[in-house]
């Protein structure tokens, strides 16, 4: 790898024919080994999105199955959580290690690094990455591993936002959602898009239909307020 913006050109092309493809492409470009996307719900039951093969969906469904694991703590920590050897005991994952080894694909892992999927403080889910080898991510990997990360954030919650190579999309809104979506751009202090991704990402994270947020911004009885997005119910 020369440079992060050709990996995210081909990761933006790669990702373009279906969401089955992200993960296979997190794998081609990143240099890794297995990929997969988790969605964590403030309430409801974690969901793997897509899997690039049987390592990663093993690996998930034990971290699913104990409640426990790198993707959880990155989650929960709001930051990447690199584990440059799975087989280490941490007092964050007491259980993880054991069940790794136990599993025929999972105990293929050798090191896993988890990124959270998020727009400001609203989480939405983890990126996880395995290879067989262990050791850190080296510089570049990792740089390019945060901003596929960010991509994918966009595209899970942008699905009215096309977004293109270079990052820029045009929003397709309805009217009330147009509203909100301008009213939060001067409360916050951000562009269209970024604006309109707080809105779905608050949406999420309270298991409402984007519509009613929309609604509540509109007839101000919901405001998203600075960088942790906290609302203040009027």
């Amino acid at each position: 790898m020369t440079g992060i913006d050709p990996i995210i050109s081909a990761f933006h092309e790669a990702m373009s024919a279906s969401t089955s493809t992200w993960c296979s492409a997190c794998v081609r470009v990143l240099d890794i080994d297995a990929a997969a996307v988790v969605m964590i719900p403030a309430s409801g039951h974690p969901e793997v999105f897509c899997s690039s093969d049987a390592t990663a969906a093993d690996v998930e469904d034990i971290q699913i199955m104990l409640g426990q694991g790198p993707a959880f703590a990155a989650h929960d920590a709001g930051h990447p959580i690199l584990v440059p050897d799975v087989a280490v005991r941490d007092s964050r994952w007491p259980i993880f290690p054991t069940a790794m080894a136990e599993r025929p694909h999972a105990a293929r892992v050798g090191a896993m690094f988890s990124l959270p999927l998020q727009v400001g403080a609203i989480r939405v889910g983890v990126l996880d990455l395995f290879r067989k080898a262990h050791g850190p991510l080296e510089t570049l990997q990792y740089s390019a591993a945060l901003r596929v990360a960010e991509t994918v954030t966009v595209a899970l919650l942008g699905s009215a936002t096309r977004v293109g190579a270079d990052g820029t999309g045009s929003l397709i809104l309805n009217r009330m959602i147009n509203q909100a979506t301008g009213m939060l751009i001067a409360q916050l202090g951000v562009g269209p898009q970024e604006a309109y991704l707080r809105l779905r990402a608050h949406a999420y994270s309270v298991n409402r239909p984007v519509s009613e947020i929309a609604g509540d911004i509109v007839d101000r009885r919901l405001r998203l307020d600075g960088p942790h997005d906290e609302a203040d119910h009027r």
